[in-house]
């Protein structure tokens, strides 16, 4: 929270930055259903990306008002006009309601904070119920356990009283309260429409969900959860192995801290019979991997060695079990199969409309859907294109990003969110090596890539084998 006056009266502003990239896109759709409105910032130099686009979505589905702003207009040589012409188009507002502004040099801040306090309405106060409160936020302190960001919506919460977390049923103390300045500041209570903090000293994160709902212990049989909580669901998996054997104990303690802050972060120990002990790891997408893989090197001096990533499949077997399964050898005997399902994505994509021709290819030979095309605005040599397709996301996961950016030259952006499962015609593809089954070989292919993705696998190995074992 942060103090403002404008024109003679005081005002206090929440607010929350929120992380731009799609594979957290949960994250911010509990973080946007906690505040009255959203600024909109793009980078002057980017413009419009398609992640711009996922994030505006997202503020619409929740009614909020969008304040419009364009930021680093201080850097050299930008084509402003067209990115505020690409706003105007993709907002429906007037190019003069879009605010320039540098954050770096200052310029542009009181006209945010001004059309913050006219055009975003203030919380809605109900005191008198029962207290409910949403969890947009979580971190883990070593001395204090876990900290809780929250949105009060009714009632108040101080200092000694016993909460419930409505989804995961845990109980817990209310150690301190207070709000953000944008350290954290001690506070009596939180009451209806404030947004601050609770340290509730709890030792698992797990039990403190980003989009669940607390109330006091007292009163949580009569109170109704807030809308909209689902368990984050890990979509890309990898194994990960410490390039030096010795170091796995390392790899698994440094898994167990990074989870200490990350709920969604999935991982349970595996053995592989070349690498020796590692982790099967589950992430929300390809960047949070990244992060973590980054995280690894840099935080614990660790090297990992990481498989290809797979999604989750779902599988039903002629005797009505159903099971969900993300790696090879977890595949049941293809006789006992009655369906498989994959997870299917939609797409949105930005990029120069001179790229469309090389990308509508790509899209075919990834077998993507098309759903709509829409331009927008702009000078006719800068025409910039909006996609939206529909595709399988193991596919995505398979060199589709770099395809991407190959045949556009970089100038293309993605995002993407999860639609549904469909069905599949997906195997088990078995390599043999002198003879023997290779289980750590074995991967889950399309039926109709079967042949082509074996050929490639035994040519590679027939380069490292000796003779003797690649036949």
């Amino acid at each position: 929270g942060t103090a403002c006056q404008v024109s003679g009266s005081k005002y206090t502003l929440n607010l929350i930055d929120t992380p731009g990239h799609v594979d957290f896109s949960y994250e911010v759709s509990r973080t946007l259903s906690a505040v009255e409105g959203a600024i909109l910032l793009v980078d002057a130099s980017q413009g419009i990306q398609a992640q711009t686009v996922a994030n505006l979505y997202l503020a619409k589905e929740q009614n909020l008002a969008i304040i419009p702003v364009i930021n680093k207009i201080d850097l050299p040589n930008l084509n402003l006009e067209g990115v505020k012409m690409e706003m105007s188009k993709l907002l429906r507002v007037s190019p003069k309601e879009i605010i320039l502004a540098s954050a770096k040099k200052g310029i542009g801040i009181e006209k945010i904070l001004e059309k913050v306090i006219e055009k975003i309405p203030p919380p809605r106060v109900n005191i008198s119920s029962p207290l409910r409160a949403l969890i947009f936020d979580s971190v883990f302190d070593e001395f204090r356990g876990v900290i809780i960001y929250v949105r009060i919506f009714d009632g108040e919460v101080k200092k000694g009283d016993k909460i419930k977390f409505l989804q995961t049923e845990a109980v817990s103390d209310v150690l301190e309260v207070g709000f953000f300045r944008p350290e954290l500041k001690e506070k009596k209570c939180l009451t209806s429409g404030e947004i601050g903090y609770i340290i509730t000293g709890l030792k698992e994160i797990e039990k403190c969900r980003v989009g669940d709902t607390i109330t006091l212990l007292e009163t949580a049989e009569k109170v109704c959860p807030l809308p909209g909580y689902r368990e984050p669901q890990p979509t890309v998996f990898v194994s990960f192995y410490p390039k030096e054997g010795y170091e796995a104990e390392k790899l698994i303690l440094a898994l167990q801290k990074f989870k200490l802050n990350d709920a969604s972060l999935f991982f349970e120990k595996e053995h592989h019979s070349a690498f020796g002990y590692g982790a099967r790891c589950g992430f929300l997408g390809l960047l949070h991997l990244e992060i973590v893989r980054e995280r690894l090197r840099r935080e614990y001096d660790l090297e990992v060695i990481v498989s290809v990533p797979t999604v989750r499949y779902k599988i039903r077997l002629k005797n009505g079990k159903e099971m969900v399964i993300y790696s090879a050898s977890q595949f049941p005997d293809p006789n006992e199969i009655d369906w498989v399902k994959e997870p299917w994505v939609r797409i949105d994509l930005i990029a120069p409309s001179q790229y469309l021709g090389k990308i509508f290819e790509l899209l075919k030979s990834f077998k993507a859907r098309f759903l709509s095309l829409e331009y927008l605005e702009g000078e006719e040599k800068f025409l910039r294109v909006i996609l939206h397709y529909e595709m399988p996301l193991a596919l995505l996961l398979t060199n589709f990003y770099d395809a991407l950016k190959s045949v556009s030259q970089g100038y293309a952006s993605l995002s993407y969110s999860f639609l549904d499962y469909r069905p599949a015609k997906i195997t088990k593809l078995d390599i043999l090596v002198a003879g023997n089954r290779i289980e750590e070989l074995a991967s889950l292919v399309y039926e109709e890539k079967i042949y082509e993705t074996g050929r490639k696998v035994v040519e590679a190995l027939k380069d490292i084998l000796p003779v003797n074992f690649s036949k």
